[in-house]
Formats: structure tokens, C-alpha cells, sequence
């Protein structure tokens, strides 16, 4: 999409030849970077909101709420190697039942709590639809 790289060839000890590196866009990585651009875009509460983090049991989960006005998003991000689920309280979703995933537009269905499976280090980005 537009990016161009030199191959890299210079070797750091002076007089010394290398084969060349090819450099290439991680697509995936780039997508989800544009994803994220996005999602601050679309949402003024990322960028102005108030924040309120809250605590897990577990320390390699973070979740926080960016809110303003009348809308918000819940922030959850699983800072492990190894897949692990939180339980999200009913108070911190404030009556909201029906979740998508703006990440991936997965959606989530709750009763009285939410619970959230999350693969080795995901991120999700929660955004009520019933509101």
C-alpha cells in the first residue's frame, strides 16, 4: 500500500560486506494499527474521556472504562502468553447486555456479568450496542 523499502545491505564494521536483508510491511501488524487509528477516531471518549481502571484477581489482565458524555468503552487487555477469560461485574457495564468487540466485531451477550475469553496477549475494545 504505497510503503517501499531498500533492502538493508550495510554492515556495521567498516569494509565488511553482508547478503541483503529484505525488508517487508507486516500487513497484519499495519491493518491492526489502522484498526486502532480508527477506533480513536470514531470514539471521542478514547481520546478525552475520563478513565476509570478496575481490579482482577488476575494480574495479567488490565481493564479499564474511557468514558464521556453518554457513551463509553471498556478497555480489556490480557498481558500474558497464555489465553485467560475475566469476569466483567454488571455495575461496570451500566445495564448495557448486548457488547460488540470493536476490534473484531465479535459480539457479546450478557446476563449479569460478561465474561471475556482472551487469546495470549488480545486486546479487546467493548462498546455497548444497546444504549
Amino acid at each position: 500500500e504505497g510503503l517501499n523499502y531498500d533492502q538493508e545491505k550495510s554492515h556495521p564494521r567498516p569494509g565488511k560486506r553482508r547478503p541483503a536483508d529484505i525488508v517487508e510491511v507486516d500487513k497484519d501488524l499495519f491493518d491492526f494499527y489502522k484498526t486502532l487509528v480508527r477506533i480513536r477516531k470514531d470514539h471521542r471518549a478514547l481520546s478525552v474521556g475520563k478513565t476509570e481502571f478496575y481490579l482482577h484477581d488476575n494480574a495479567n489482565i488490565l481493564s479499564y472504562k474511557r468514558s464521556f458524555g453518554d457513551s463509553w468503552l471498556l478497555i480489556v487487555v490480557n498481558n500474558s502468553s497464555k489465553a485467560d477469560g475475566v469476569v466483567i461485574q454488571k455495575e461496570v457495564l451500566e445495564g448495557a447486555t448486548d457488547l460488540v468487540n470493536i476490534i473484531n466485531n465479535a459480539d457479546l451477550l450478557n446476563e449479569s456479568a460478561a465474561k471475556l475469553n482472551l487469546k495470549p496477549f488480545e486486546i479487546a475494545v467493548l462498546l455497548p450496542r444497546n444504549r
